[in-house]
């Protein structure tokens, strides 16, 4: 009897101890969905990063640090308190397959009630399964930022471009990897280009800014790597600043 209860003891341990090896990778890659706990300190200016799995920083080598808002934290500075609201394979289409609105995230980034807030989303939106129309898109958007704006009117908006997606594995056309449409993503780009001029909002071109750097993209043609964080993160800064 003894002898049994040890090896159970012994399977539980080895079970235990895979399941933390194994949640512990996730959660260095950012594949958890697990978010850092905000600290803020008062008279800092607040950031809310809000998007998919791009601003969470889904395979990221060292989630916590090295998301791009983590490093956007570190271009700001300590006058910033800036927080990683992204959420994986969210839309902005309340249509859409998982809408971002529909996340518990939402409600926490809508609360943190942030002077300035920086919107990247659409990649999940251009997937045929969510896609209707460039026009449905922009209805859409202009809603979801409202919601941020009915008891923030102040905070200052900044869209940004979805990041450009790349073909992988010698192939040419049809859906990238996870359904992304590249040629819908396009026309989500020039979308979010016109509501920015519409609504007089900051405009951060992400797409520009990755469409010659497939290098970036070499995982899966569709999540930033480490440096491609790091370039998000600098070009954000910058029109901040």
């Amino acid at each position: 009897m003894n002898k049994t209860r040890k090896i159970i003891a012994v399977i539980l341990i080895v079970a235990l101890l895979g399941f933390a090896f194994i949640y512990y990778g996730m959660y260095f890659f950012g594949f958890s969905g697990m978010h850092s706990n905000i600290v803020y300190n008062d008279g800092q200016i607040k950031v809310a990063c809000i998007g998919d799995s791009t601003t969470y920083g889904h395979g990221i080598k060292n989630w916590k640090n090295n998301n791009y808002p983590a490093l956007l934290q570190n271009e700001l500075g300590d006058d910033y308190c800036v927080v990683n609201f992204g959420m994986n394979g969210t839309t902005v289409q309340s249509f859409g397959d998982q809408p971002y609105i529909e996340n518990e995230i939402f409600i926490e980034s809508i609360e943190f009630e942030a002077d300035i807030i920086i919107f990247m989303l659409g990649t999940n939106d251009s997937k045929k399964e969510n896609f209707r129309s460039t026009g449905d898109f922009k209805k859409e958007y202009n809603v979801f930022i409202n919601k941020y704006l009915e008891d923030n009117k102040s905070a200052e908006i900044f869209l940004c471009t979805p990041t450009s997606a790349f073909y992988i594995n010698g192939k040419t056309s049809g859906p990238a990897e996870f359904d992304v449409d590249i040629d819908i993503i396009a026309g989500i780009t020039q979308a979010v280009k016109e509501l920015s001029e519409e609504r007089e909002y900051g405009l951060i071109d992400i797409n520009s800014l990755t469409a010659t750097h497939p290098e970036w993209f070499e995982k899966d043609g569709i999540h930033p790597d480490n440096e491609g964080a790091c370039e998000i993160a600098k070009e954000v800064a910058s029109n901040i600043k």
